[in-house]
């Protein structure tokens, strides 16, 4: 793992996080679609 400063890999962290949220709201919305 690459050594980085405590604020860059926060916010490397925290744009991943959204990224996936992101992908798994859209899943779980189509999934939703469908059902519905």
């Amino acid at each position: 793992m690459s050594r980085l400063p405590a604020g860059e890999w926060s916010a490397l962290e925290s744009g991943i996080l959204r990224w996936q949220n992101r992908k798994c709201a859209t899943a779980a919305g189509i999934r939703l679609r469908d059902w519905n």
